[in-house]
């Protein structure tokens, strides 16, 4: 693949889109913290800790996913916005 190529496919994501970012945003945090929520709830019934624990590889991988966000707010990639960017 040429240079060329490889700039075709990717010229579509070259400009962020603010209401596709607000949505990977929202798409993450709310099941993020539904997850820590229903992790403590199991917890505070009296549900062992050990039958609890699976459940937290999936707000895990969620804090990667709200990593990534956040690096690329760093870099100014991630929103329009002059305002919402953190540098």
């Amino acid at each position: 693949m040429n240079k060329q190529n490889i700039q075709k496919l990717i010229k579509p994501f070259i400009r962020p889109s603010s209401s596709k970012a607000s949505w990977q945003i929202i798409n993450t945090i709310v099941p993020y913290v539904g997850f820590i929520f229903l992790m403590y709830y199991l917890l505070s019934i009296g549900v062992h800790f050990l039958l609890v624990l699976p459940i937290a590889i999936i707000p895990g991988l969620l804090l990667v996913r709200v990593f990534i966000f956040f690096h690329d707010c760093t870099h100014s990639s991630f929103l329009k916005s002059k305002k919402l960017k953190l540098t």
